[in-house]
């Protein structure tokens, strides 16, 4: 049920985007719920005929969270790695949806990108600085596996690519990550004096 559920997103994609769907779509990964329901709606959109195929969907993870990418590569579901990184909702050792997952990264001809830790809070801050989407570290590993693969989406596809980066969760679900870097506004009066003053310095 969970699967129908998180399908609706492909659905979505669908007709804002005047009833086509992108060339690629990336997707932050942990359990692979997410993964298979967004397979499933673009699958349930080309059985009724209203697409001719199905994007190629990118499995993205971190590489301290890997499960589903190292299966994919591998083919091998046991000795899987432990789960260290600091992406919570996608912090998974024994994921629920893998093998659905794995299958449908091939039925969609899509891959598995991995990212470090790093990348992944250096795209959470770049989403929220330039684009003033403020997503949690999970979500921003979708962002930060685009980033990596660049190169080679140009060489596979070619540069008039269509690409949609899915960002699943909202930064306020995953705060620690900037306790420090941001502080707490400074309180004024209120009164327009005050506030004009306050940006004059």
């Amino acid at each position: 049920m969970t699967i129908e559920g998180k399908k609706s997103v492909s659905i979505e994609l669908f007709e804002q985007l005047g009833r086509k769907v992108p060339d690629v779509v990336y997707v932050s990964v942990g359990d692979g719920c997410i993964y298979a329901g967004v397979y499933k709606g673009f699958y349930d959109l080309k059985q009724a005929g209203l697409i001719d195929k199905i994007p190629h969907i990118v499995c993205a993870q971190s590489k301290q969270s890997n499960a589903i990418s190292h299966a994919w590569k591998t083919g091998d579901f046991s000795n899987l790695p432990k789960a260290t990184t600091r992406a919570d909702s996608i912090s998974v050792e024994s994921p629920a949806n893998g093998r659905m997952a794995v299958r449908y990264i091939n039925e969609s001809e899509g891959w598995a990108t991995e990212v470090d830790d790093s990348e992944i809070l250096e795209a959470q801050l770049e989403l929220a600085k330039e684009a003033g989407i403020f997503v949690e570290p999970a979500a921003a590993c979708a962002w930060a596996a685009l980033k990596a693969d660049h190169m080679m989406l140009a060489e596979r596809l070619g540069s008039d690519v269509d690409v949609c980066v899915l960002l699943t969760g909202s930064g306020f679900k995953d705060m620690a990550v900037f306790t420090g870097k941001v502080s707490i506004p400074e309180a004024i009066e209120n009164s327009k004096e005050a506030v004009i003053k306050r940006f004059e310095r």
